[in-house]
């Protein structure tokens, strides 16, 4: 059997519904043909309808035109702005990785500046027994220690001093294969015969563990020291060899002074282990006189 016709149902909102469809649709093709009539009989009449929708719809169009160029801009914009947003961070990125390259340069040029004055010492010293970094120190407490990546393989020894190029920087306490433990002049321990550089005025220096050196005159009397002066050491002892900078004194107290260390661990890469200094034999007495 053929199926059913289907129906609207007994909706009579779903009827008027059809019924107008079919109205609309038939008003539609009669006023078409109308308009196709009339473009063929009389051409005057079909512009003049044809001018009076333009001047209908035209409000109309330009309404529709404004809103699709309010869309374009806004789209412009977002466009615009998520374009902004990724230059903006490759722009970041380029600005931090200059900088990150600026500050590797200095680095690198400092370290340079370093080499070249660690070049100037071993060239006016004996042959330095190995060239080392500096791979750590010690920033609080009463002992004070650093410690370099050159150890037994490079010949370095326990007792050792160990030069940078701003100055003294302290002697070898221990020593592994490939690394060894440098006592700092700042160290609670470490006592060190020096003089001053003007007038050759003979003291000791001791580590005060708080990142100072305190100096004390070996003679009595007033304290001779002076703010600004330069002390250096002076080569008894048979350790360090004399005239490696020690520091310059910042502050006095009542039996001596304090002195600022030139060689600061944490601001220094490399570093010089130089053999014992031998203090020269003193010359042979004169022979007997006949």
């Amino acid at each position: 059997m053929p199926p059913p016709r289907s129906r609207p149902g007994h909706s009579r909102r779903a009827q008027y519904g059809l019924f107008f469809g079919y109205v609309a649709a038939v008003t539609g093709m009669l006023v078409a043909a109308l308009l196709l009539v009339a473009s063929v009989l009389d051409p005057r009449g079909y512009n003049a309808i044809a001018t009076a929708a333009t001047d209908v719809t035209a409000p109309l169009q330009g309404g529709g035109r404004g809103v699709g160029r309010a869309l374009q801009d806004a789209v412009d914009g977002i466009a615009a702005y998520v374009e902004a947003g990724s230059k903006n961070r490759l722009l970041t990125r380029e600005l931090a990785d200059s900088r990150t390259r600026l500050i590797a340069a200095a680095a690198t040029e400092r370290q340079n500046r370093e080499l070249r004055a660690l070049l100037g010492i071993s060239a006016a010293r004996p042959d330095p027994v190995a060239a080392a970094r500096i791979v750590g120190s010690t920033p609080v407490g009463g002992r004070r220690f650093a410690t370099i990546d050159a150890g037994a393989s490079s010949g370095v020894r326990p007792g050792q001093p160990v030069l940078a190029a701003p100055g003294l920087v302290g002697r070898v306490e221990a020593v592994g294969q490939w690394s060894a433990r440098v006592q700092l002049l700042t160290d609670g321990g470490n006592v060190v015969p020096v003089r001053r550089a003007t007038d050759g005025l003979a003291g000791i220096a001791t580590g005060t563990g708080d990142g100072a050196i305190d100096v004390r005159p070996l003679v009595s009397g007033a304290n001779p020291f002076r703010q600004g002066d330069v002390i250096v050491t002076s080569g008894v002892g048979g350790v360090y060899a004399p005239g490696i900078p020690i520091g310059t004194v910042s502050r006095l107290t009542p039996d001596g002074a304090l002195v600022r260390p030139r060689a600061d661990p944490s601001a220094i890469d490399f570093a010089l282990v130089y053999p014992l200094y031998l203090q020269p034999l003193p010359p042979p007495p004169p022979p007997p006189a006949d």
